[in-house]
């Protein structure tokens, strides 16, 4: 499995093409002809959902999410849904995790992993089992880097169209439902005293923008955030994920990276790092450094040739290295726009709360307490949460974190007795030019694009008369 895997990467290991676009005013793209899509009611608005699955193909990790309908009537998507929930583990690096799980539209959404460079595993994984013609002559919105290293590999091996959407709008599409509809989560590290761990508390996303979107993967985005509708790329690094568990498989022969983060929450950084104390002997008042304080990464080795490391120490070091600078950076951006909310997510954050106290530690230090450092519970899922909401009807994209939950975006209300029929249930059609209520498309720019006043038959794949339910 690993060798295959191996192999396949070396086959893609030209350049990658961003997905990600650097500037403001992004359109949220249209997702093109997918298979047919599910008819979907929140409280009382009707709306269409083209994929039941949305991907995300990092440089490190792959993240799925997937919905499931509870009373759908197509075999097909419930033959896939019974696959995916048919285990929690999937060969050697596959993770489902069902705390994550999201009720909503008559469903749940679910949240699976597993690394990039067993993409080739994971296909032979639904080749063994025969689901791999479940997602044949479909097609799946799919962003990040994967979305155009791994097309051609897709569509060859799975028979399954790639359809790429922009990675930051679906970071911040898949961030902004999460934080309109999961109660919970945000939260924020309430630091007791020296020696306590500090407490998790839910933090209210009410009056939340502007912010800053700090998104730790492989490498580290960090975008501003003014609104629902607008963002900028305002900074980032190549210090990120993919920095620490790289060296700690050259370092420490770590060869997962749970493994490394493993090693990393074990350890104690203080053995290895040169600490303020080591220098002054104490705490250096006039500048309020505490003796505790790192001065310098790995510093205690240049003290001791001798010296004799364990690999959890080390690791603890990197992992501390890694998000220090990575703290420091965000807080340098957050000063500079006068942002005092800082929201991390990525996969990087994924098993390590270890990470989270040093990030937060570190920005309540600089900022003296003004800038508060803010977690999110689907913190490596928003970039396929995202591309699975881009496969929605135009009504149906979500507006602020703090709109009702009853209500999603500008969609448009309809009457009780224009529920979906069975019949359309079943066989909705993907022309969208039938929906008689007013609805306004999401975009991340904030323009509104013009109300479809058509009318007539639901679309081509359906083979029945349709009723005014189906329009």
């Amino acid at each position: 499995e690993g060798g295959a895997a191996r192999g396949h990467a070396r086959r893609h290991s030209g350049p990658i093409e961003s997905s990600a676009k650097l500037d403001t005013g992004h359109h949220v793209p249209s997702v093109g002809q997918l298979t047919p899509p599910l008819l979907l009611r929140e409280a009382t608005v009707n709306f269409r959902l083209k994929s039941f699955v949305g991907c995300d193909i990092g440089g490190t990790l792959s993240k799925i999410v997937f919905f499931e309908p509870f009373d759908c009537k197509r075999p097909e998507i419930k033959r896939r849904c019974d696959f995916l929930k048919s285990a929690t583990t999937y060969g050697k690096t596959g993770r489902r995790d069902p705390k994550l799980e999201i009720e909503r539209w008559g469903g749940r959404f679910h949240f699976l992993q597993f690394q990039t460079n067993h993409l080739d595993a994971a296909v032979n994984l639904l080749k063994a089992h025969s689901a791999h013609h479940e997602f044949a002559d479909s097609s799946v919105p799919v962003t990040g880097g994967g979305a155009y290293k791994y097309e051609k590999f897709l569509q060859s091996e799975l028979r399954m169209g790639v359809h790429k959407v922009d990675e930051l709008t679906c970071l911040l599409t898949g961030l902004n439902f999460a934080l309109e509809h999961v109660p919970d989560e945000c939260f924020f590290l309430e630091h007791k005293g020296p020696g306590q761990l500090p407490h998790r508390r839910a933090h209210s996303m009410a009056g939340v923008f502007p912010y800053l979107l700090v998104n730790i993967g492989s490498g580290v985005s960090i975008l501003r955030v003014d609104s629902a509708k607008e963002f900028k790329r305002v900074g980032g690094s190549c210090l990120g994920g993919g920095t620490y568990w790289g060296l700690c498989r050259l370092m420490l022969g770590a060869k997962s990276f749970k493994e490394a983060m493993s090693l990393g929450t074990q350890g104690n950084h203080h053995a290895v790092d040169m600490l303020v104390g080591d220098i002054y002997g104490g705490d250096y008042g006039r500048f309020n450094l505490k003796a505790s304080t790192v001065a310098s990464a790995f510093g205690k080795l240049v003290m001791d040739e001798e010296m004799k490391v364990s690999k959890t120490d080390a690791a603890a070091s990197l992992l501390h290295m890694v998000g220090s600078n990575i703290a420091q950076l965000a807080y340098m951006c957050a000063r500079e726009h006068g942002i005092k909310r800082i929201l991390f997510a990525g996969n990087f954050l994924r098993m390590n709360m270890t990470s989270a106290i040093y990030l937060s530690s570190s920005i309540n230090y600089w900022s003296q307490g003004n800038t508060k450092a803010l977690f999110l519970r689907h913190e490596g899922y928003f970039g396929s949460l995202g591309a699975l909401l881009m496969s929605k009807g135009p009504s149906t994209a979500p507006s602020t974190p703090t709109g009702s939950p009853g209500e999603t975006g500008e969609s448009a209300k309809i009457n009780e007795e224009e529920k979906p029929s069975e019949s359309c249930r079943e066989n909705d059609g993907d022309d969208e030019e039938g929906e008689e209520e007013e609805t306004k498309k999401y975009s991340v720019e904030g323009e509104e694009e013009e109300k479809d006043e058509g009318g007539g038959r639901g679309g081509a794949d359906c083979s029945q008369e349709c009723s005014k339910e189906c329009r």
